[in-house]
């Protein structure tokens, strides 16, 4: 499976200020219902919310919705403002969201708590291989897939190419398009590259009937990703994994994973048993789901910090810590 080298460290639909607070054990709640907003029902999120909900549901008897959105920016906005008592998080925008920066400058959201990192999500870029582009810094003046909008692809992709000594969007011909459209459009010759995550079946789709290249990155440029974004990790995909692949490894950076969350005043018994359950279904979970397969195998990663704060909440920190998996 995909190797962790570091350990280290999306404009919202909807946005509010939260200030952090200490909740005590009368504020604190345990839910009868939990409603979980996850993202597009054909997606990721929304499956693996379903083996989830199902898991709590059975450990705690309070029954779990579980809601299709927008993805990690709408899920944010909606626990933000107490509408949902748990949801699914990129780490790429919890991480701003939680500070205030980026698209929630001045706007953090704060009242929410993690359960567990879920999977990594190893960042790829895709180019034909009659197209000659083998690296990140080849894609200067290219017409390259970036992702599906602006918000937040611009705060991922763009990154990645500056971190390569080439400026966004400028130094490119950029083009918003979701992953499974931009590997077609390579196949078509309408895009010279794009970028995806390495399970994306769309570049399988476009590896049976053309040889592509997989760009390589700079290690510098991983190593100052990783330095400068706490949820940019450096990760190491198996060759095996990635159809049409040269070679053993393909070094890249994780563009950032997701985080089970949960709100801040949810009691920490009950989030104890949630995290219990969970961690003791987690086999059935990874056989049900290739993406908890990670966690799985490299179990130590379920407590994978983000950045320098206090993210994970005190119910699952206690059920960890019996484990052996807390980091203290």
């Amino acid at each position: 499976m995909i190797s962790l080298k570091l350990a280290t460290i999306r404009k919202s639909l909807y946005a509010m200020v939260l200030a952090t607070s200490a909740i005590t054990a009368a504020q604190a709640m345990t839910p009868t219902s939990i409603q979980m907003p996850t993202g597009p029902t054909g997606g990721g999120y929304y499956f693996l919310a379903g083996l989830i909900g199902n898991t709590i549901q059975k450990a705690t008897g309070a029954t779990v919705t579980v809601m299709p959105s927008a993805g990690s920016g709408e899920n944010l906005s909606l626990i933000g403002r107490g509408d949902v008592e748990m949801t699914m998080g990129a780490s790429n925008s919890i991480y701003p969201a939680w500070q205030g920066i980026a698209q929630w400058e001045g706007r953090a959201i704060r009242n929410y708590r993690a359960i567990m990192f879920m999977f990594p999500n190893p960042t790829v870029f895709t180019a034909l291989e009659s197209s000659g582009i083998t690296s990140i810094k080849d894609l200067a003046g290219k017409r390259v897939g970036v992702g599906t909008a602006p918000v937040p692809w611009d705060t991922i992709t763009g990154p990645f190419l500056e971190a390569h000594g080439l400026s966004y969007p400028g130094d490119i011909r950029a083009v918003y398009a979701p992953f499974g459209p931009a590997q077609q459009q390579i196949g078509d010759g309408l895009l010279d590259a794009a970028i995806a995550t390495s399970t994306v079946v769309a570049i399988q789709e476009l590896a049976r009937s053309n040889r592509i290249n997989y760009l390589t990155w700079d290690d510098n440029a991983r190593a100052q990703l990783a330095a400068q974004y706490p949820y940019f990790i450096s990760v190491e995909v198996p060759g095996k994994q990635l159809p049409g692949f040269k070679g053993d490894v393909y070094k890249t950076v994780d563009m950032g994973g997701p985080y089970l969350l949960v709100r801040e005043d949810i009691s920490d018994d009950f989030v104890y048993t949630m995290t219990k359950a969970i961690h003791e279904n987690l086999q059935g979970l990874a056989d049900s789901s290739a993406t908890m397969r990670f966690v799985n195998e490299n179990p130590q990663f379920l407590t994978q910090a983000l950045g320098d704060f206090e993210l994970f909440h005190d119910g699952a920190i206690r059920y960890w810590r019996e484990v052996g998996l807390w980091k203290d």
